[in-house]
Formats: structure tokens, sequence, C-alpha cells
């Protein structure tokens, strides 16, 4: 199949063996500073500092903020400086100017994540729990950290055992994807039901999806239908997703493909990319709905605001071909340049209208 007609639906333990001025400096040491508007960065988290009322707090950060930018980053910095610093702050503090760096990546760059993760660290050393929350994600994700799934579960697991209510559900998660522990789904099952007792919505659809799957000994699609109808009553949206999905391919319920529109029209209202997305490809292949190839177009236009990857080749294709948009072989091409990065039918698609070009 011609890449350029592949549309298709989506659904998609720690050691504290360092001090916190040595793993500032280790951390902060790899940090790319040209990937950064260090200006933007100092203007961004300077003005939620200076919206806080304590001004000892507000002093302390500043100082510790000014120490990694002036210092730090610079070169210059001696580990007493970092040290001092922290010592001087709350673990509280150091997670709202955590925090606030990590905010500032539209404006100042992704790369800003690099200078948060090392502080949540330091207060997740101090016993911060929303510190060791947030690091465990960073952990899992491999965002600003090299990837640790194991560490990361040992995080959600304490936390886990102490209530926390998203790590159980994240931990459920890894449990299900055997993503740095054992692959097990009865564990997975148990923590899912725990979080959403505890009051995580999301739960219920990720229940349903292991019913769904039929992964759980004596459950299948019907009790799937029963947890995303559940997740629906409270207002999750990716329920509606996978009831899309049900409703798409008769499972747990009678094919009806209008239904199926019908959810992913309320979930992409939502903002979900990936709702988006799929609302388009069915414009696109006419089911729930007459073809509309305009509409599909518009559907991955909102997907593709987000750097949804899927959304961004459709839409090369799309102004690649003409198809519900005029016919624009550049505007092509930067679809599938911005989507490139990680997406090799992608990469491939744009190094083909190069060849294009370059034949012409």
């Amino acid at each position: 199949m011609s890449r350029r007609v592949a549309l298709f639906l989506s659904r998609r333990a720690p050691i504290w063996h360092c001090n916190r001025a040595q793993i500032l400096r280790r951390r902060l040491s790899n940090v790319d500073v040209t990937s950064i508007d260090i200006g933007q960065l100092r203007s961004s988290v300077l003005n939620r500092i200076d919206s806080r009322k304590d001004e000892i707090i507000r002093k302390s950060q500043t100082n510790l903020f000014d120490t990694i930018l002036d210092n730090v980053l610079a070169g210059n910095a001696t580990d007493d400086d970092v040290k001092k610093t922290m010592e001087e702050m709350d673990s509280q503090n150091v997670v709202e100017l955590a925090t606030d760096i990590y905010s500032s990546q539209e404006r100042a760059g992704s790369d800003v994540v690099h200078l948060a993760a090392p502080l949540f660290r330091s207060a997740a050393m101090q016993g911060n729990i929303n510190a060791k929350y947030t690091y465990a994600q960073l952990l899992r994700q491999g965002q600003g950290v090299t990837p640790d799934p194991s560490e990361a579960a040992t995080l959600f697991s304490e936390l886990s055992r102490g209530g926390h209510p998203y790590a159980q559900f994240a931990l459920a998660g890894m449990y299900s994807a055997g993503l740095g522990v054992e692959k097990n789904a009865e564990k997975s099952l148990q923590l899912y039901r725990l979080s959403a007792k505890n009051g995580i919505v999301q739960a219920h659809n990720a229940i349903g999806n292991l019913y769904l799957n039929e992964i759980i000994e004596g459950k299948g699609p019907l009790d799937a239908i029963e947890c995303f109808q559940k997740g629906i009553e409270m207002g999750d949206m990716h329920a509606h997703m996978s009831m899309a999905h049900c409703y798409n391919h008769g499972k747990g319920v009678t094919k009806d493909e209008s239904k199926a529109f019908h959810h992913l029209q309320i979930a992409s209202q939502s903002g979900l990319p990936v709702a988006q997305y799929n609302l388009g490809c069915q414009y696109f292949m006419g089911k729930g709905v007459n073809v509309d190839f305009a509409k599909a177009a518009a559907c991955f236009h909102e997907a593709a605001k987000q750097e949804f990857s899927p959304a961004l080749v459709n839409l090369g294709n799309m102004y690649y071909s003409g198809l519900g948009v005029e016919k624009n072989r550049q505007t092509a091409k930067q679809f599938y340049l911005e989507a490139s990065v990680g997406d090799k039918n992608a990469k491939a698609l744009y190094e083909q209208i190069l060849k294009e070009e370059n034949n012409d």
C-alpha cells in the first residue's frame, strides 16, 4: 500500500548516594544551553516567583534560580554555591521552582526540563511526595533524564503503598505493559481498581481495556463496555475513545459506525489530538458519516497543532494530492518534515519529495 494512502485509527529503585549539589552539577553539565532561550526562561520563572506572597520564599527561589543560570550553566559555580542555596530551602519551595522552570517550556524551549529534573530529584530525596511522583514520571518517560523505568517503578511503588492514587494508576500501567517491572495483569487490575476507588476517573477506562483484550480471566468485551460507560458518566474522554473503538469494530456492542463517530466527536471537542485525528479518519473514509475530505483535513489540522505525528503525515498526503485542500507540494513537504522526527514513514516521504524536486 502506498504510504500516501495509509490512514489508520489510533488507540493509543532509586539509589540516593549523591548530595544535592553533586546531583545538580552532574545533571546540568550535559545541558545544551544554546537550545534554551535564557531570556524567556528568566522572565517566565521570575514572573511566577514574584507572584508569591512570602518574601523569604521569593528570595530563596530567586537565589537558587540565579545560581543555576548565572553560575552552574556558565561553568563558574562550585559545589558550595549550589549546596548552600539548596540547604537553605524547604523541599516544597524547591518543587515550586522546579515546576516554574518546567512550565516555561513553551516560551523557553523544551530542554528546560533538564534544569527542572534535578530539582525534582533533590526534593524527592528529602521525602517530598509531589517531587517523588513527578520525578518518577520523568524517569518513566525519559524526559530531562536518562529513561529508567525500574527506578520509576520503585518510586511509584513507594508512593502507592502510601495511598497516592496517581502513583497507583501509573504503576498499574507499568505492570500492564511490563515496563520496569515484570508484566502482571492481575497486579495491574488490582492497582487500577485501587486508584479508581481513590478517585482516578481514567482507571475505569484502563480496567475496561484489560477486559476488552480478555487479559483478565473471566472478563471480556461486555464487562469492558460497563467500565467504559462508567468512565463516560464520570466525564472521561478516553472512555469515549474506547467506546468509539468498540462501535467501530463491534466489540461488546452491535457494530455501529455512526455511534462511533458520535463518541469521537465528543472526545475531539475536549482537545484530545488522537480523538481529533481519528475523527478525521472517519470523515476521510466515510465511516459513520459522509466522506468529507475538507472536514477530515480540518480535524487533522487540529491534531497537528499538538504535533500529533500521524495527523502531520496525513496532512502532508492531502496537500500532496490535493484532497480536501488546495494541492501544494511545499506545504506537504513541511508537514512531512515536522513529522519526520521519530517517524520513518514521514522521513521517507520528505526525502521522496526532495528527490522529485531534484528531478523536475
